[in-house]
């Protein structure tokens, strides 16, 4: 207070004290473990995160596909399975985009192929 140096109060002392019950008690195996408990609980919860988030982008590709699939089959009557299971989530997504262009089954075809 005041600039003044408080450095043998007993205020100084007490907190002196309580600063050492508190890093001896944050050293502790059982403060360590939780901490470790929780690293891993979180840990396991991100990895979930991620599988959950890549089995809803698989659900994803897997439902434009057969979209894509049934698009074709009904415009062109062709069977486009063989080689529509190669193409990307873009070039799905953009195989709609294609269709009010009035392309031959084969112009279709390249088109998506083209597209990266």
């Amino acid at each position: 207070m005041n600039g003044k140096s408080h450095e043998n109060s007993e205020t100084v002392e007490d907190v002196k004290d309580a600063k050492d019950i508190h890093n001896k008690y944050m050293n502790t195996d059982e403060v360590i473990k939780g901490y470790e408990l929780e690293r891993e609980r979180l840990i396991i919860q991100t990895k979930m995160n991620k599988a959950r988030r890549e089995g809803e982008l698989k659900g994803e590709l897997k439902e434009r596909y057969k979209n894509v699939l049934e698009l074709i089959q009904t415009l062109y009557q062709k069977d486009a399975s063989h080689w529509l299971k190669e193409c990307n989530k873009e070039q799905l997504k953009r195989a709609f985009t294609l269709v009010g262009k009035q392309l031959s089954y084969e112009e279709f075809k390249e088109a998506i192929e083209r597209i990266v």
